[in-house]
């Protein structure tokens, strides 16, 4: 609880590698609870226009279990009920989940693929509504914030055979990088 309360305050954590650190399914759930709570971080020091997020969490070979599976899973979708996020005003969050050895079954792989499916349809809108901006003050807003661009959702260690989000995710990837300010 205590590192999930500092991932939470934190406006510049990006990576977190705790493979092999007895995770627990509890663990994981307030792991991604500050995960979440980050992503909405509003209290930003000087400086910082925008909160930092945790784009790349390893805990494999921890075992979290399918309760800790759909706890990640909701944390990297709570971006998708943000309007905010699909006209890049908000960070998406996750982006690269390792979870190799950890226990998951069945029903916590569903949940990862329905969040990889839903990270990969946020995408494939946002990049419509940027391919689709008439407003040169949307593309000026990112300049000037010096936003990245956002991703969809990778899950490692886990074979989720979602190939259609994948696609899904991938084309978004190509289209944003294509009109994304300052990537071309």
């Amino acid at each position: 609880a205590i590192l999930a309360e500092g991932i939470a305050r934190s406006p510049t954590l990006s990576q977190l590698m705790l493979a092999r650190n007895m995770i627990s399914c509890k663990g994981a759930q307030d792991l991604a609870s500050g995960l979440e709570r980050q992503r909405v971080l509003k209290d930003l020091p000087l400086g910082i226009t925008q909160p930092g997020i945790v784009l790349e969490l390893d805990v494999s070979m921890n075992p979290i279990g399918d309760d800790g599976a759909e706890a990640f899973a909701r944390a990297a979708t709570a971006c998708s009920m943000d309007p905010a996020a699909l006209i890049f005003e908000a960070p998406w969050g996750l982006e690269r989940l390792s979870l190799g050895d950890t226990v998951i079954g069945e029903r916590g792989s569903s949940h990862l693929q329905s969040a990889v499916a839903a990270r990969a349809a946020l995408a494939t809108a946002a990049a419509d509504q940027l391919c689709n901006c008439l407003d040169d003050a949307v593309l000026g807003s990112l300049r000037a914030r010096q936003a990245r661009m956002p991703s969809g959702l990778e899950v490692f260690g886990l074979a989720l055979d979602d190939a259609l989000a994948t696609e899904m995710r991938n084309m978004a990837r190509v289209r944003l990088q294509g009109d994304w300010p300052g990537s071309g």
